[in-house]
């Protein structure tokens, strides 16, 4: 634990900027800080990391990415306890290399500094898993509905016990569907729609997700995900997910495991049903770990210290590169417009880093058509449009936007950082 949070605190100090959904979490963060958790119930993302965030920011006037930062390293580190646990109890040991890795897993450690949700997530599931294999069903579940709430395929930790322990199992599903049901529920109730996955329009209308593509791409997006599916799985998880891969083929026929092996194998296909990424992989980080130990086992002692090292030597070079530098100018420029807008007038574009910072909310994870942008942009309260200048769509809006709008003059220092980093931004005439 005290390996995991060092490593996550000297991360986040080496991360300048939130990530573009991390900005989305910091803004509900700030909404429910403020006391109004209506606004934050109506975004795509789930509800349990922006409060945890809100609740820790209330009291304070720090920086909401800091405060996200910390206590994504407290979840993180608190993960590798139940992780290991877990590990010690179904494979029979090697908890100590489970909790080793988990500490250092080195996307686990950047997204936790970049403010998404995954440590909190990575902690639940663990914790889930654990109760799982302790045989306490009812827990398990309960946790499986924090993980849901947290992110919406947590929901798929409520069917461990069941493969566990069979009908004593299905206890789990209860607090499971209580979570989901209370989170549609809440959704309506704030005037939102009573939908436990709101995240699933999202994709459909980005068109990322093969079952809504037309019937004639369907097969062709599923394949195409498939064969992302192992390049993201060594990205993601590196020595890890080897070591996993190789505990999977060596432990097949372990009755201890076949739950875990269950959940993995629903897990993936969720991924390629969905959208294949390397976030989505590690997400299940402390699922894909119980098969750590038996991938160990089936190498020589020399070797298994050896690729222990080689692991803890690729994550600290991956967990611990600075970033965020180049993200820095839209922190900047996003605070010089908010200086300057009049009560009443607003920001807009596809820079959602910039747009928080403006005192905006940040838009929907997708791209923008630039006629979504030219249309909005006619609102008389807009003031100012900002668009990163080398995207492709860039010259349609400033086509569109034709000579209602035009380049403003920044201060020197600023001007400079907004071009070298592609901020094209824009004043109402």
């Amino acid at each position: 634990m005290a390996v995991a949070l060092a490593l996550r605190a000297v991360a986040a100090l080496l991360t300048g900027m939130p990530s573009q959904d991390g900005v989305s979490y910091l803004w509900m963060a700030d909404r429910i800080a403020a006391g109004e958790p209506r606004a934050a119930l109506g975004e795509v993302f789930p509800p349990l990391w922006p409060l945890a965030v809100g609740l820790g920011l209330a009291p304070t006037a720090a920086d909401p990415f800091r405060v996200a930062q910390a206590l994504a390293a407290l979840s993180g580190a608190l993960a590798v306890v139940p992780a290991a646990l877990c590990a010690q109890r179904l494979a029979g040991g090697g908890g100590r290399a489970v909790a080793l890795l988990v500490a250092t897993a080195p996307h686990a450690v950047r997204y936790g500094a970049e403010g998404y949700s995954e440590p909190l997530f990575h902690l639940l599931t663990a914790t889930a898993l654990l109760a799982t294999a302790r045989q306490r069903p009812s827990w398990a579940g309960t946790w499986a509905g924090l993980a849901f709430l947290t992110r919406p395929e947590g929901l798929l930790l409520a069917l461990g016990p069941v493969v566990h322990h069979g009908r004593r199992g299905l206890r789990a599903l209860w607090p499971a569907l209580i979570a989901m049901l209370g989170y549609a529920a809440a959704r309506a109730a704030a005037g939102h729609t009573f939908d436990p996955l709101p995240k699933l329009a999202l994709h459909a209308a980005r068109g990322d997700t093969p079952l809504d593509a037309e019937s004639g791409f369907v097969l062709r997006r599923l394949l195409d995900n498939l064969l992302a599916l192992p390049g993201a799985w060594f990205e993601g998880l590196q020595v890890l997910g080897a070591l996993a891969l190789l505990g999977l083929v060596v432990a097949r026929r372990d009755r201890a495991l076949r739950a875990p092996r269950a959940l993995l194998a629903l897990a993936l296909v969720a991924i390629v049903t969905f959208l294949t990424r390397r976030r989505f992989i590690v997400a299940w980080l402390p699922l894909v770990a119980l098969f750590v130990p038996a991938g160990l086992a089936a190498l020589r002692p020399r070797s298994r210290t050896a690729v222990i090292a080689l692991a803890l030597g690729l994550g600290l070079a991956t967990a611990l590169r600075p970033s965020g530098d180049d993200r820095r100018a839209e922190r900047s420029v996003g605070e010089h417009l908010r200086t300057r807008l009049p009560p009443g007038r607003h920001v807009i574009g596809d820079l959602p880093r910039l747009l928080y910072y403006a005192g905006e909310r940040p838009p929907e994870p997708r791209h923008y058509a630039p006629a979504e942008i030219v249309t909005a942009a006619r609102d008389d309260r807009v003031a100012f449009v900002v668009v990163a200048a080398r995207r492709a769509t860039t010259a349609g809006v400033l086509a569109g936007l034709g000579a209602a709008y035009v380049p403003i003059a920044l201060p020197p220092e600023l001007a400079a950082a907004a071009s070298a980093a592609g901020i094209e931004v824009l004043a109402r005439r």
